[in-house]
């Protein structure tokens, strides 16, 4: 069993009209894979593949090679919303590569403070951006 968990330095998003990948390591052999977005994760020598897929795309199982130091998983395109956003909106983010279980490999965030939620403007950001009305 092979597993390997690392923190996400990079990340890049690639939205296409529809990438048919008909075979290699990400496409597993000769199944087609219509892929409509792509998310890719880098932490040191290590890549995890988010394949958002066109709808009726076969699914391949998701995957990781310790060998290729490659892992990739495959989703519906109407999700890669959340995903970018959390990319964007979370730190530190890491992600978790299984070999013998690949429908296990994730990205996660590491434990915040209850409550913390997100940082609030300043009184003069927030009267600038509308959301509060200046006291009379």
């Amino acid at each position: 069993m092979a597993t390997k968990n690392f923190a996400i330095e990079n990340y890049a998003v690639q939205l296409t009209d529809s990438i048919d990948l008909g075979g290699g390591v990400i496409a597993h052999g000769t199944r087609s894979v219509r892929v409509r977005g792509i998310i890719a994760c880098k932490g040191g020598d290590h890549l995890f593949f988010l394949l958002f897929l066109a709808p009726g795309s076969s699914v391949p199982e998701p995957s990781y090679s310790p060998t290729d130091k490659l892992g990739v998983v495959y989703l519906p395109f109407s999700d890669i919303g959340p995903y970018v956003d959390f990319l964007r909106n979370e730190q530190p983010l890491y992600a978790y590569l299984d070999s013998d279980q690949p429908q296990r490999n994730s990205i996660s965030s590491d434990l915040e403070p209850v409550g913390e939620g997100e940082p609030r403007p300043s009184p003069l950001m927030a009267r600038l951006a509308g959301l509060t009305t200046p006291r009379r």
